[in-house]
């Protein structure tokens, strides 16, 4: 695998996981806050930061998951244009 991609993939999963991880927090907050003040809307936003720690921890697995599967079956992703009909096979 080239470098750039590496980087990018690097990247990519270092700014999912900060978001996961602020989500976590502010969901976690929230939903204590909400709780024990009994607000209902304080209590909302906690669950909807909840939806988006599981949002961004599918978005994790999928360049995970996205970019092993890219540069295990696709030669192509490591600039060996040649075999572009392995490809189509396996992305149809």
């Amino acid at each position: 695998m080239n470098a750039h991609v590496d980087d990018t993939a690097r990247t990519g999963r270092r700014v999912a996981l900060v978001g996961i991880v602020a989500s976590a927090l502010l969901a976690t907050l929230n939903i204590v806050v909400g709780l024990v003040t009994r607000s209902t809307s304080v209590f909302a936003t906690g669950v909807e930061f909840a939806g988006d720690v599981l949002a961004s921890t599918v978005v994790l697995l999928g360049m995970i998951v996205g970019l092993s599967r890219l540069t295990r079956i696709t030669p192509t992703a490591m600039g060996e244009s040649k075999h572009w009909r392995r490809f189509w096979w396996v992305s149809s």
